[in-house]
């Protein structure tokens, strides 16, 4: 499978990861030694990473489960002042 049945399969194109995510415990991971680059699909509930060969094929499949991030002190206080 290459990168452009990954996008047909999940529906779009590879994104970055938000700073601050956080993800469960417990993620499946399969990987391979000839991974030589990963791009990630971030959804709202899960971050699916793709690692590929030198040829484009996919080599290592990591799903992860994410978790919302805590809110803290500060950004309360930024909310609270409209700030954010």
């Amino acid at each position: 499978m290459n990168e452009a049945e990954v996008k047909a399969i999940l529906g779009s194109e590879a994104g970055s990861i938000p700073e601050g995510t956080l993800y469960a415990p417990g993620s499946l991971q399969v990987d391979s030694i000839n991974t030589r680059s990963s791009k990630d699909w971030v959804g709202e509930d899960i971050d699916v990473s793709i690692g590929f060969d030198a040829d484009g094929r996919v080599t290592s499949i990591d799903q992860r489960f994410v978790m919302e991030r805590p809110e803290t002190f500060l950004d309360k206080l930024r909310r609270w002042l409209g700030i954010q």
